[in-house]
């Protein structure tokens, strides 16, 4: 089961993202996608479905083992081990690149931007989703008063690995500089989605995920570094079946976008860029 869309964040992502490459594939054909950042895997089927040629590349090779593992019957993809800030491919590659909850991991954004627009096709498309840095007071009201003084602490929206947070207006300008035009952007997951998940799915993915902070490659077997402290949980990895209360998620998830439709705050952003302007 992936237990992830059970999450209204997560959920509300993955929809993004699918709803869209619909829009993406009804423009244009899409040969080849890449996936940067893949993680454990778990979108991949998806987006094989949207292209003809799916690569899919992370950093981690623990977790692009089991990505590998977990879509071994889904022909046409191809997984490798990569740095997103150095993609091993020629300019112009890809029609498509999704890079999904990985900026705010990378050493340089803005390279990482380059080598996203680098690698697709002029007249591409590059769909980007990031943790925002004006996230809702729901979510994680202890680092929403510490950012009003500069600081943060390592939970909540400073969880999950997160080396930074996301103005959009920023991103925004670093993808103009990389020769990306905006065609779209969206605020995803507001104040009740927020109120959800605050704190305690960070609490377990700590306690319970292997590669809990989305490191690299140099980890142990279970994404810690050797003589780490062992886990209280066994570790979970994620199948590609949807729960059944995924209808549960997706009405909280309607209901947030209607009563906060006007809100700056969100926990995610997503974006939609086209190479070439």
């Amino acid at each position: 089961m992936n237990y992830k869309l059970l999450f209204p964040t997560y959920r509300g992502r993955h929809r993004w993202v699918l709803q869209t490459l619909d829009r993406v594939k009804r423009a244009a054909e899409i040969g080849r996608l890449i996936n940067v950042g893949c993680g454990e895997g778990d979108i991949d089927c998806d987006l094989r479905e949207y292209s003809e040629h799916l690569v899919s590349l992370d950093i981690n090779q623990h977790d692009v083992l089991h990505a590998r593992a977990l879509n071994a019957d889904t022909a046409d993809i191809r997984y490798i081990v990569a740095d997103a800030d150095y993609l091993p491919f020629d300019g112009a590659t890809f029609d498509v690149a999704c890079c999904l909850e990985v900026i705010e991991h990378v050493a340089d954004p803005r390279a990482c931007l380059r080598e996203l627009a680098r690698v697709v096709r002029f007249g591409g498309y590059i769909l980007l989703t990031c943790p925002s840095a004006r996230f809702p007071l729901t979510y994680d009201p202890v680092n929403w008063v510490l950012s009003r003084i500069g600081t943060h602490i390592s939970m909540g929206a400073f969880g999950y690995g997160h080396s930074w947070l996301v103005y959009e207006e920023e991103l925004t300008r670093w993808a103009d500089d990389a020769g990306l035009e905006l065609l779209d952007s969206a605020r995803i997951s507001k104040a009740l989605a927020a109120i959800v998940e605050a704190y305690w799915p960070g609490l377990i993915q700590t306690i319970a995920k292997p590669n809990a902070e989305n490191r690299g490659a140099e980890m142990g077997r279970c994404g810690e570094k050797p003589g780490s402290r062992a886990r209280l949980l066994p570790t979970i990895r994620p199948t590609r079946e949807p729960p059944r209360l995924c209808a549960l998620t997706d009405a909280l998830n309607t209901a947030d976008d209607r009563l906060f439709s006007s809100s700056r705050s969100s926990v995610s952003l997503g974006f939609l860029f086209q190479k070439g302007h």
